[in-house]
Protein backbone atom coordinates (compact mmCIF):
# COMPACT_ATOMS: atom_id res chain seq x y z
CA UNK A 1 0.00 0.00 0.00
CA UNK A 2 3.06 2.38 0.82
CA UNK A 3 4.06 2.46 -2.76
CA UNK A 4 0.45 2.70 -4.41
CA UNK A 5 0.30 5.42 -1.86
CA UNK A 6 3.83 7.01 -3.70
CA UNK A 7 2.31 6.36 -7.03
CA UNK A 8 -0.49 8.71 -6.47
CA UNK A 9 0.78 11.36 -4.29
CA UNK A 10 3.91 11.57 -7.01
CA UNK A 11 0.57 12.57 -9.65
CA UNK A 12 -0.05 15.63 -6.89
CA UNK A 13 3.52 16.35 -6.27
CA UNK A 14 5.00 15.65 -10.07
CA UNK A 15 7.93 14.35 -8.79
CA UNK A 16 10.40 14.80 -6.33
CA UNK A 17 11.34 18.64 -5.42
CA UNK A 18 14.34 19.84 -6.76
CA UNK A 19 14.88 23.39 -5.46
CA UNK A 20 16.39 26.13 -7.03
CA UNK A 21 17.81 28.78 -5.67
CA UNK A 22 17.38 32.97 -6.34
CA UNK A 23 18.73 34.92 -3.99
CA UNK A 24 18.79 32.17 -1.37
CA UNK A 25 15.59 33.28 -0.40
CA UNK A 26 13.01 31.97 -3.37
CA UNK A 27 13.09 28.18 -4.78
CA UNK A 28 11.04 26.86 -7.44
CA UNK A 29 10.29 24.21 -9.52
CA UNK A 30 8.35 22.46 -12.92
CA UNK A 31 7.23 19.24 -12.74
CA UNK A 32 5.46 17.13 -15.82
CA UNK A 33 4.01 13.39 -15.06
CA UNK A 34 2.74 10.67 -17.15
CA UNK A 35 0.85 7.44 -15.93
CA UNK A 36 -0.69 4.67 -18.03
CA UNK A 37 -2.57 1.87 -16.32
CA UNK A 38 -4.52 -1.06 -17.92
CA UNK A 39 -7.43 -0.98 -15.14
CA UNK A 40 -8.06 2.77 -14.12
CA UNK A 41 -11.10 1.75 -11.94
CA UNK A 42 -9.60 -1.34 -10.41
CA UNK A 43 -12.24 -3.81 -11.13
CA UNK A 44 -12.37 -7.21 -13.39
CA UNK A 45 -13.56 -5.43 -16.13
CA UNK A 46 -10.17 -4.05 -16.83
CA UNK A 47 -9.98 -0.37 -18.85
CA UNK A 48 -7.31 2.02 -19.85
CA UNK A 49 -6.01 5.36 -19.45
CA UNK A 50 -3.40 7.96 -19.29
CA UNK A 51 -3.03 10.74 -17.06
CA UNK A 52 -0.98 13.80 -17.67
CA UNK A 53 -0.15 16.51 -14.55
CA UNK A 54 1.53 19.60 -15.22
CA UNK A 55 2.91 21.57 -11.75
CA UNK A 56 4.81 24.48 -11.15
CA UNK A 57 5.95 25.60 -7.69
CA UNK A 58 7.50 28.29 -5.36
CA UNK A 59 8.89 28.61 -2.39
CA UNK A 60 9.85 31.86 0.03
CA UNK A 61 12.22 31.66 2.90
CA UNK A 62 12.85 34.95 4.80
CA UNK A 63 16.65 35.50 5.16
CA UNK A 64 17.99 33.32 8.19
CA UNK A 65 14.81 31.80 9.52
CA UNK A 66 13.30 28.59 9.24
CA UNK A 67 10.24 29.65 8.20
CA UNK A 68 8.63 28.47 4.48
CA UNK A 69 5.68 29.37 2.52
CA UNK A 70 4.93 28.08 -0.76
CA UNK A 71 2.55 27.99 -3.62
CA UNK A 72 1.87 25.18 -6.57
CA UNK A 73 -0.67 25.27 -9.26
CA UNK A 74 -1.34 21.58 -10.66
CA UNK A 75 -3.66 20.35 -14.14
CA UNK A 76 -4.43 16.77 -14.36
CA UNK A 77 -5.70 15.84 -18.14
CA UNK A 78 -7.30 12.57 -18.51
CA UNK A 79 -7.34 11.30 -21.87
CA UNK A 80 -10.22 8.96 -22.16
CA UNK A 81 -12.14 10.17 -19.12
CA UNK A 82 -11.99 13.87 -20.19
CA UNK A 83 -15.25 14.88 -17.88
CA UNK A 84 -11.97 13.85 -15.09
CA UNK A 85 -9.50 16.66 -15.48
CA UNK A 86 -9.48 18.68 -13.06
CA UNK A 87 -6.96 21.78 -11.41
CA UNK A 88 -5.93 22.75 -8.17
CA UNK A 89 -3.82 25.45 -6.09
CA UNK A 90 -2.64 24.84 -3.20
CA UNK A 91 -0.90 26.68 -0.56
CA UNK A 92 1.48 25.44 2.42
CA UNK A 93 3.64 26.94 5.77
CA UNK A 94 6.02 25.58 8.09
CA UNK A 95 8.36 26.49 10.48
CA UNK A 96 11.26 24.76 12.79
CA UNK A 97 12.91 25.83 15.63
CA UNK A 98 15.11 24.11 18.67
CA UNK A 99 13.12 22.84 21.85
CA UNK A 100 15.75 21.89 24.54
CA UNK A 101 19.36 22.27 25.84
CA UNK A 102 20.00 18.47 25.78
CA UNK A 103 19.30 18.07 21.61
CA UNK A 104 20.79 17.95 18.55
CA UNK A 105 22.39 21.55 16.82
CA UNK A 106 19.39 21.20 13.91
CA UNK A 107 15.91 22.62 14.85
CA UNK A 108 13.84 19.39 16.49
CA UNK A 109 10.28 20.94 16.50
CA UNK A 110 8.26 21.49 13.30
CA UNK A 111 4.86 23.16 12.58
CA UNK A 112 3.27 23.22 9.06
CA UNK A 113 0.03 24.33 7.65
CA UNK A 114 -1.55 23.47 4.06
CA UNK A 115 -4.73 24.52 2.17
CA UNK A 116 -5.73 22.82 -1.43
CA UNK A 117 -8.66 23.83 -3.60
CA UNK A 118 -9.47 21.39 -6.35
CA UNK A 119 -11.77 22.00 -9.15
CA UNK A 120 -13.24 19.67 -11.81
CA UNK A 121 -14.23 20.81 -14.92
CA UNK A 122 -17.64 19.30 -14.83
CA UNK A 123 -17.80 21.41 -11.66
CA UNK A 124 -18.78 19.03 -9.26
CA UNK A 125 -17.94 15.26 -8.20
CA UNK A 126 -14.95 13.78 -6.14
CA UNK A 127 -12.81 16.11 -8.00
CA UNK A 128 -13.87 19.49 -6.80
CA UNK A 129 -13.03 19.77 -3.11
CA UNK A 130 -11.17 21.71 -0.32
CA UNK A 131 -8.61 20.07 2.05
CA UNK A 132 -6.27 21.08 4.62
CA UNK A 133 -3.85 19.47 7.34
CA UNK A 134 -2.07 21.02 10.20
CA UNK A 135 0.34 18.99 11.82
CA UNK A 136 3.34 19.57 14.91
CA UNK A 137 6.34 17.05 15.14
CA UNK A 138 9.22 16.78 17.47
CA UNK A 139 12.44 14.76 17.81
CA UNK A 140 14.77 14.26 21.10
CA UNK A 141 17.83 12.00 21.25
CA UNK A 142 17.15 9.87 24.83
CA UNK A 143 20.63 8.71 24.34
CA UNK A 144 22.98 9.07 21.44
CA UNK A 145 21.76 6.26 19.50
CA UNK A 146 18.22 6.27 20.50
CA UNK A 147 15.41 8.61 18.78
CA UNK A 148 12.23 9.51 20.14
CA UNK A 149 9.83 11.14 17.49
CA UNK A 150 6.60 11.85 18.11
CA UNK A 151 3.84 14.15 16.08
CA UNK A 152 -0.03 14.83 16.07
CA UNK A 153 -2.18 15.86 12.56
CA UNK A 154 -5.56 17.48 12.10
CA UNK A 155 -6.44 16.82 8.21
CA UNK A 156 -9.46 16.68 5.92
CA UNK A 157 -11.52 17.02 3.53
CA UNK A 158 -14.77 18.78 2.21
CA UNK A 159 -16.64 17.94 -0.81
CA UNK A 160 -19.52 20.40 -1.72
CA UNK A 161 -21.03 18.48 -4.25
CA UNK A 162 -20.70 14.80 -1.85
CA UNK A 163 -21.93 15.59 1.34
CA UNK A 164 -21.47 12.13 2.51
CA UNK A 165 -17.59 12.10 1.78
CA UNK A 166 -16.55 14.77 3.41
CA UNK A 167 -14.46 14.07 6.65
CA UNK A 168 -11.71 14.70 9.37
CA UNK A 169 -8.94 13.28 10.87
CA UNK A 170 -6.94 13.42 14.02
CA UNK A 171 -4.18 11.16 14.39
CA UNK A 172 -1.14 10.52 16.07
CA UNK A 173 2.06 8.70 16.44
CA UNK A 174 5.12 7.71 18.46
CA UNK A 175 8.69 6.15 17.00
CA UNK A 176 11.03 5.03 18.59
CA UNK A 177 14.46 4.64 16.21
CA UNK A 178 17.54 2.40 17.25
CA UNK A 179 20.76 2.73 15.55
CA UNK A 180 23.82 0.90 15.32
CA UNK A 181 27.42 0.71 14.79
CA UNK A 182 26.78 -2.07 12.28
CA UNK A 183 24.56 0.16 10.05
CA UNK A 184 21.80 -1.75 11.70
CA UNK A 185 18.30 0.22 12.52
CA UNK A 186 15.38 -0.63 14.39
CA UNK A 187 12.20 1.34 14.36
CA UNK A 188 9.12 0.82 16.42
CA UNK A 189 6.10 2.89 15.62
CA UNK A 190 2.51 3.28 16.69
CA UNK A 191 -0.62 5.68 15.20
CA UNK A 192 -3.73 6.40 16.60
CA UNK A 193 -6.24 8.40 14.69
CA UNK A 194 -9.86 8.91 14.82
CA UNK A 195 -11.84 9.50 11.73
CA UNK A 196 -15.18 11.14 11.37
CA UNK A 197 -18.10 11.64 9.02
CA UNK A 198 -21.52 13.40 8.83
CA UNK A 199 -23.70 11.03 6.95
CA UNK A 200 -26.95 12.37 5.39
CA UNK A 201 -29.83 10.36 7.22
CA UNK A 202 -33.32 11.23 5.40
CA UNK A 203 -35.82 11.80 8.31
CA UNK A 204 -39.41 10.84 7.83
CA UNK A 205 -42.60 13.31 9.48
CA UNK A 206 -45.83 12.40 9.89
CA UNK A 207 -48.28 15.59 9.74
CA UNK A 208 -52.03 14.70 11.05
CA UNK A 209 -54.61 16.98 9.64
CA UNK A 210 -57.99 16.52 11.02
CA UNK A 211 -61.00 17.10 9.08
CA UNK A 212 -62.90 20.51 9.16
CA UNK A 213 -66.69 21.03 7.89
CA UNK A 214 -67.48 17.38 7.80
CA UNK A 215 -64.80 16.56 5.18
CA UNK A 216 -62.43 13.47 6.12
CA UNK A 217 -59.18 14.52 7.28
CA UNK A 218 -55.93 12.99 6.65
CA UNK A 219 -51.59 13.36 6.57
CA UNK A 220 -49.20 14.54 4.93
CA UNK A 221 -45.72 12.65 5.02
CA UNK A 222 -42.51 14.89 4.51
CA UNK A 223 -39.02 13.94 4.40
CA UNK A 224 -36.17 15.74 6.00
CA UNK A 225 -32.32 15.80 5.57
CA UNK A 226 -30.63 15.93 8.54
CA UNK A 227 -27.19 14.47 9.10
CA UNK A 228 -25.42 12.32 12.00
CA UNK A 229 -21.76 12.29 13.08
CA UNK A 230 -20.11 8.96 12.69
CA UNK A 231 -16.53 7.99 13.36
CA UNK A 232 -14.46 4.99 13.57
CA UNK A 233 -10.76 4.46 15.76
CA UNK A 234 -7.91 2.39 14.31
CA UNK A 235 -4.59 1.34 15.89
CA UNK A 236 -1.50 0.93 13.84
CA UNK A 237 1.61 -0.89 15.01
CA UNK A 238 4.69 -1.15 12.52
CA UNK A 239 8.03 -2.55 13.64
CA UNK A 240 10.47 -1.78 11.14
CA UNK A 241 14.40 -3.30 10.66
CA UNK A 242 16.70 -1.80 8.12
CA UNK A 243 20.84 -2.87 7.34
CA UNK A 244 23.28 -1.42 4.91
CA UNK A 245 24.70 -4.81 3.16
CA UNK A 246 27.16 -3.15 1.04
CA UNK A 247 28.22 0.31 0.35
CA UNK A 248 25.40 1.72 -1.09
CA UNK A 249 22.89 -0.88 -0.97
CA UNK A 250 20.63 -1.17 1.86
CA UNK A 251 17.07 -2.74 2.05
CA UNK A 252 14.98 -2.91 4.98
CA UNK A 253 11.99 -5.74 6.45
CA UNK A 254 8.50 -4.19 7.62
CA UNK A 255 5.29 -5.21 9.43
CA UNK A 256 1.85 -3.11 9.92
CA UNK A 257 -1.11 -4.55 12.17
CA UNK A 258 -4.18 -2.55 11.61
CA UNK A 259 -6.81 -2.65 13.96
CA UNK A 260 -10.25 -0.67 14.38
CA UNK A 261 -11.11 -0.33 17.83
CA UNK A 262 -14.72 0.74 17.24
CA UNK A 263 -17.15 -0.50 14.67
CA UNK A 264 -19.27 2.82 14.36
CA UNK A 265 -18.52 4.10 10.92
CA UNK A 266 -20.87 4.73 7.56
CA UNK A 267 -17.78 4.53 5.09
CA UNK A 268 -18.19 4.50 1.40
CA UNK A 269 -16.31 3.25 -1.17
CA UNK A 270 -15.80 5.43 -4.57
CA UNK A 271 -14.52 4.53 -7.82
CA UNK A 272 -10.79 4.71 -8.57
CA UNK A 273 -8.95 8.39 -8.81
CA UNK A 274 -6.00 9.35 -9.81
CA UNK A 275 -4.51 12.01 -6.69
CA UNK A 276 -4.05 11.33 -3.19
CA UNK A 277 -7.64 10.07 -2.45
CA UNK A 278 -7.27 6.85 -2.42
CA UNK A 279 -9.58 7.06 1.08
CA UNK A 280 -12.67 7.18 -1.35
CA UNK A 281 -11.94 3.74 -3.19
CA UNK A 282 -10.06 1.56 -0.64
CA UNK A 283 -10.32 3.60 2.54
CA UNK A 284 -7.52 3.33 5.25
CA UNK A 285 -9.96 2.88 8.38
CA UNK A 286 -12.63 0.39 6.71
CA UNK A 287 -10.15 -2.36 6.96
CA UNK A 288 -8.09 -3.98 9.53
CA UNK A 289 -4.99 -5.86 7.91
CA UNK A 290 -1.84 -7.42 8.58
CA UNK A 291 0.74 -6.27 6.14
CA UNK A 292 4.32 -6.94 5.40
CA UNK A 293 6.87 -5.89 3.20
CA UNK A 294 10.57 -5.53 2.21
CA UNK A 295 12.27 -2.72 0.21
CA UNK A 296 15.92 -2.63 -1.44
CA UNK A 297 17.99 0.18 -2.85
CA UNK A 298 20.71 0.49 -5.13
CA UNK A 299 23.04 3.23 -5.59
CA UNK A 300 24.03 3.21 -8.93
CA UNK A 301 26.91 4.93 -10.70
CA UNK A 302 25.47 7.97 -12.65
CA UNK A 303 23.79 9.83 -9.71
CA UNK A 304 21.04 6.97 -10.38
CA UNK A 305 19.51 5.07 -7.59
CA UNK A 306 17.43 2.04 -8.18
CA UNK A 307 14.43 0.74 -5.53
CA UNK A 308 12.61 -2.11 -5.80
CA UNK A 309 9.71 -3.87 -3.11
CA UNK A 310 7.19 -6.41 -2.70
CA UNK A 311 4.25 -5.98 -0.10
CA UNK A 312 1.57 -8.46 1.09
CA UNK A 313 -1.24 -7.61 3.32
CA UNK A 314 -4.37 -9.77 4.21
CA UNK A 315 -7.45 -7.56 4.67
CA UNK A 316 -10.62 -7.89 6.66
CA UNK A 317 -13.13 -4.75 6.16
CA UNK A 318 -15.34 -4.15 8.80
CA UNK A 319 -16.73 -1.62 7.29
CA UNK A 320 -17.60 -1.76 3.60
CA UNK A 321 -21.13 -0.53 3.33
CA UNK A 322 -21.42 0.21 0.17
CA UNK A 323 -19.82 -2.82 -1.81
CA UNK A 324 -22.48 -5.21 0.00
CA UNK A 325 -22.05 -8.27 -1.78
CA UNK A 326 -22.72 -12.20 -1.14
CA UNK A 327 -20.89 -12.42 1.49
CA UNK A 328 -21.08 -11.28 5.07
CA UNK A 329 -17.51 -9.89 5.53
CA UNK A 330 -15.45 -8.69 2.80
CA UNK A 331 -11.63 -10.36 2.78
CA UNK A 332 -8.57 -9.56 0.58
CA UNK A 333 -5.30 -10.76 0.08
CA UNK A 334 -3.28 -8.12 -1.75
CA UNK A 335 -0.01 -7.94 -3.44
CA UNK A 336 1.80 -4.96 -4.66
CA UNK A 337 5.67 -5.38 -6.97
CA UNK A 338 7.13 -1.89 -7.58
CA UNK A 339 10.37 -0.74 -8.96
CA UNK A 340 11.88 2.30 -9.67
CA UNK A 341 14.61 3.91 -11.28
CA UNK A 342 15.93 7.67 -10.24
CA UNK A 343 18.38 10.02 -12.23
CA UNK A 344 19.83 13.22 -11.32
CA UNK A 345 21.66 15.54 -13.58
CA UNK A 346 23.26 18.19 -11.75
CA UNK A 347 26.55 21.21 -13.42
CA UNK A 348 23.56 21.33 -16.05
CA UNK A 349 23.96 24.85 -18.21
CA UNK A 350 20.44 27.72 -17.40
CA UNK A 351 19.39 25.19 -14.47
CA UNK A 352 19.73 23.95 -11.91
CA UNK A 353 19.09 20.64 -11.24
CA UNK A 354 17.17 18.02 -13.00
CA UNK A 355 15.67 14.73 -12.13
CA UNK A 356 13.68 12.15 -14.28
CA UNK A 357 12.38 8.98 -13.02
CA UNK A 358 10.69 6.03 -13.92
CA UNK A 359 7.85 3.55 -12.23
CA UNK A 360 6.37 0.43 -12.83
CA UNK A 361 3.89 -0.78 -10.21
CA UNK A 362 1.67 -4.20 -10.17
CA UNK A 363 -1.14 -5.13 -8.20
CA UNK A 364 -2.82 -8.59 -7.84
CA UNK A 365 -6.01 -8.22 -5.67
CA UNK A 366 -8.13 -11.67 -4.73
CA UNK A 367 -11.33 -11.07 -2.79
CA UNK A 368 -13.84 -13.66 -1.65
CA UNK A 369 -16.11 -11.24 -3.03
CA UNK A 370 -15.40 -12.15 -6.35
CA UNK A 371 -16.45 -8.44 -8.33
CA UNK A 372 -13.65 -7.19 -6.12
CA UNK A 373 -11.16 -9.16 -7.84
CA UNK A 374 -8.49 -7.51 -10.20
CA UNK A 375 -5.02 -7.37 -11.55
CA UNK A 376 -3.42 -3.43 -12.31
CA UNK A 377 -0.35 -2.56 -13.94
CA UNK A 378 0.79 0.85 -13.92
CA UNK A 379 3.67 2.94 -15.24
CA UNK A 380 4.55 6.16 -14.88
CA UNK A 381 7.56 8.89 -15.98
CA UNK A 382 8.40 11.61 -14.33
CA UNK A 383 10.89 14.70 -14.82
CA UNK A 384 11.03 17.97 -12.58
CA UNK A 385 13.67 20.96 -13.02
CA UNK A 386 14.65 23.82 -11.98
CA UNK A 387 15.34 27.18 -12.73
Amino acid sequence: MRKCLRFTCLLILAGISIPLKLGAQVSGEAGYSILYTDNPFRSNGGGQEIVNLVQPSITYKPFQSEFYTGYSFGYSSFKNSSDRSYYYHSGELSYAFRLGVDTTEDENISLGASYMKASNNSGGGVYSYDAYSVNASGKFFLQDNLLLTAGYALSGKSYPALYDLSYTVNSGFMRMSLFFETKTSLFLEAQLGNKSYSVEDPVEITINRPGNHGMEGGSIVLVRNSYISTNITQLRVMPKISQTVLEGVGMNLHYMWRKNLDKNSAISLSEFIYSDDEDLWDDPYSFESNEAGSELTIKLPWAMTFKASLEQSYRNYTENLAEAGTVSQRKDRRTEIWFGLNKEFTDLPLINALEAGLEFMRVMNHSNESALSYNNNMAMFRVSVGF
